[in-house]
């Protein structure tokens, strides 16, 4: 009992002590108090608290302050916290009184910049609500795998609606269908602009629109060697399959750039081949020698190999002409197509599919306020097909589908041949577009030429501040 008196009696005296000391360090002092809240009242801990004089304090868990030092007159306190403006109240102390400073906080401001770099490309900068706008460094957290990155893309552009598959896709401003290029020549992605722009030759109905722009080669030499793997040991076997599928994919190549005349012209190369091994798997019912009904089940390597080359080139002819050249061949082989459930080994086809695009482009800026951008592209493809059998198709409905394969041999021509010609001027607050676009399509099928004759012309006014207002539209 002796020594909890004792320990009491020295803690009173140390109490004592320091409230001696700071009434020493600050004569005449002036206490402050108060709270900080949020506009809804909830506390706020932690909000840094400071007089004019230079005390500093933080809210506790309680959202109360306290400046004990305060002096006495015209005092100004200012209350910072994450995520809310700063506020600053002035407060009138008295000696000998406590002063309240209540502070009620209101939420920051965001304001957000939009940066114009130089990979941005397109003629028409009025885009409508929804466009995803992917730099190059969004680009690269993407899938490697090309079948993966299509996929994702139109994923994107089926919020516009429709199917994602019908998604058009666009490189470089060239309207005709297109192959995606490598992944690591992309500078960046618009998805779903403005669909009904006077730069677009139509609008996609049936999907949304993938804009993809690629950037020239690097300054420096630059290369890379790739190789992925997705082993079948890794992959599960078909349920229906009565034999193990070891499905894979193989994918590798090499990538180069650089320049060729520092400053003035560069290129860019890439080669690819992807290996996929899958398989069909037939789960019918056939008849047997005694024609009886038996089960079927069949398991059909199904190859795919596929090649694809693009070669880039750019020159700059003078500080505000710029040429680019560009040449991409996709060839795509395919074994054992169309099998699969009903449909019996007989009824598959086999076929070969290659796609060539040359183009040329040519950007020119007289000034600061007016571009001109000529494109002309040439695209050749070829497509053939030839069945596992030739026999008539025989079709039981809900048992197998045999015989062979209902789309017989094929051999299949496309030439497209694409012009544009794109002009923007810009006067204070006024924007005037206009584009001419020519394109034709050459089809020959199975000997018979077939010619798909295009033009169109457009012009667009837009002001600052009022949408887009289509003049005409031939």
């Amino acid at each position: 009992m002796q020594v909890k008196c004792k320990l009491g009696g020295v803690l009173a005296a140390l109490l004592a002590f320091l409230s001696g000391l700071a009434q020493t360090q600050c004569p005449n002092a002036v206490r402050i108090e108060g709270t900080v809240t949020d506009p809804a009242g909830a506390i706020i801990p932690g909000a840094q608290v400071q007089s004019s004089d230079g005390e500093k304090t933080t809210t506790d868990a309680k959202r109360q302050y306290v400046l004990p030092c305060a002096p006495v007159g015209t005092v100004k306190v200012r209350v910072e916290a994450q995520s809310f403006d700063p506020r600053a109240a002035t407060v009138r102390t008295r000696a000998g009184l406590v002063a309240y400073a209540n502070m009620r906080l209101v939420i920051a401001t965001v304001t957000t910049d939009v940066e114009v770099r130089d990979d941005a490309s397109g003629m028409d900068s009025d885009r409508g609500t929804g466009t995803t706008v992917l730099g190059s460094k969004a680009v690269q957290q993407l899938a490697d795998d090309p079948d993966d990155f299509l996929r994702q893309l139109q994923v994107l552009a089926s919020e516009a609606g429709g199917r994602p598959a019908s998604a058009v896709i666009t490189v470089n401003g060239f309207q005709n269908a297109s192959a995606l290029p490598p992944k690591s020549a992309i500078a960046s992605i618009r998805v779903n602009p403005d669909l009904f722009s006077s730069e677009y030759q139509w609008a996609p109905f049936g999907g949304g629109l993938i804009e993809i722009f690629t950037k020239p080669g690097a300054d420096s030499f630059h290369g890379a060697l790739f190789f992925t793997d997705s082993n079948g040991v890794f992959n599960a076997t078909d349920p229906f399959s009565v034999t193990a599928t070891p499905a894979s994919k193989q994918r590798y190549g090499f990538e180069l750039s650089g320049p060729v005349v520092s400053k003035k012209s560069d290129f860019a190369l890439a080669l690819e081949k992807r290996d996929i091994d899958e398989f069909d798997v037939v789960n019918a019912v056939t008849l047997d020698d005694n024609n009886n009904p038996a089960p079927l089940q069949q398991t059909i390597a199904a190859a795919q190999r596929l090649w694809s080359a693009s070669a880039r080139g750019d020159w700059q002819a003078t500080p505000k002409d710029v040429a680019t050249l560009s040449f991409s061949s996709n060839l795509n082989n395919l074994r054992n197509q169309g099998l699969g459930g009903l449909t019996l080994a007989e009824g598959g086809y086999s076929s070969e599919v290659s796609e060539y695009d040359l183009r040329w482009s040519n950007t020119l800026t007289p000034n600061p306020n007016s571009l001109h951008e000529t494109r002309i592209g040439y695209s050749w493809k070829l497509t053939g097909q030839t069945p596992l059998s030739s026999a008539p198709t025989l079709q039981v409905a809900g048992y197998f589908t045999g015989g062979g394969a209902t789309s017989q041999n094929l051999n299949d021509r496309e030439d497209d041949l694409e012009v544009d010609d794109d002009a923007m001027i810009i006067r204070g607050k006024h924007t005037l577009a206009t584009s001419e676009k020519f394109s034709t399509v050459r089809r020959v099928v199975r000997g018979r030429w077939d010619r798909c004759p295009n033009l169109g012309r457009s012009v667009l006014i837009r002001t600052t501040g009022i949408s887009s207002i289509p003049v005409s539209d031939l």
